[in-house]
């Protein structure tokens, strides 16, 4: 699940510099490396790791598709616009988000996904409703009928699991011939496991990525980024040193304005 907690960190890897008053506490609980403090939660929150490549290797791994931040106006100035991801994390941990429209993975398959970057989520810990070998071009959301569908509308299917899709996929011998498929689930925040971004030429993904995991470390929920790689099928850790991140400053190819936001929110200096 995705974990809350106080954090103290000490880690040459970047780590963003959030206050510990914003995070939401569980447990008396000091950490020297996000990546390790999962073995140090409360007893009541002792869960298993989320372990994304495991996850990911039984055909389980769900990319939903999401948007960069965007720029809003505010006193006069602008910021980074995190809403539509904090609208996500809401509904999560409310009464969940329903019939949202995702993209299974399957590993050494080039499987497409609809954006650049998004929420990787764990197919058991959620709800399956739809399953189509393609785009099922999806619609509605209302849950008020008896039947609990509402006006929620998809294409026909003969597929019905993940396992199936899995199969159909792998079926698929030219990696260019593979489609991208769309899967509709039901998911609350144990779904949630982590961040991905697309291991394109453009760097600014990671740029991107980097802010909206501060971000939601900012809101207490901490989650590992993976980067993609649609060409291989292959789903890999990223977690970049402070070096790493004033290069990727450094040389991303948003405009000035932007390149200064981003700086700012990750508290990074600008050569």
């Amino acid at each position: 699940m995705a974990i809350k907690t106080n954090i103290e960190l000490k880690s040459e890897e970047f780590t963003p510099n959030v206050e510990t008053s914003t995070l939401v506490s569980i447990g008396n609980i000091a950490l020297s490396d996000w990546q390790t403090n999962h073995d140090k939660k409360s007893p009541e929150e002792n869960e298993e790791i989320p372990n994304i490549q495991e996850i990911f290797n039984r055909n389980r791994l769900l990319a939903r598709a999401m948007d960069e931040p965007g720029i809003a106006r505010e006193d006069g100035g602008f910021r980074l616009d995190f809403r539509t991801w904090d609208e996500e994390v809401d509904f999560m941990e409310g009464d969940g988000l329903n019939f949202a429209s995702c993209t299974l993975l399957v590993p050494e398959k080039a499987v497409p996904t609809y954006k650049h970057m998004g929420l990787l989520m764990d197919g058991d810990d959620s709800k399956i409703i739809h399953v189509a070998k393609t785009d099922s071009r999806s619609s509605g959301g209302d849950i008020s009928s008896k039947d609990g569908l509402g006006d929620f509308w998809a294409g026909t299917s003969d597929l019905d699991t993940l396992d199936q899709l899995a199969s159909a996929i792998r079926s698929t011998e030219n990696q260019s011939s593979i489609e991208m498929n769309e899967v509709n689930a039901h998911f609350e925040i144990s779904s949630l496991k982590g961040l991905f971004t697309l291991d394109a030429k453009s760097i600014n993904n990671r740029l991107e990525l980097l802010a909206v995991h501060r971000h939601l470390v900012e809101r207490g929920v901490i989650l590992p980024m993976y980067v993609y790689k649609i060409e291989t099928g292959e789903m890999t850790e990223w977690k970049p040193t402070q070096e790493e991140v004033r290069e990727i400053l450094r040389t991303c190819t948003k405009s000035k304005l932007v390149k200064v936001l981003f700086a700012k929110y990750l508290d990074i200096e600008l050569e």
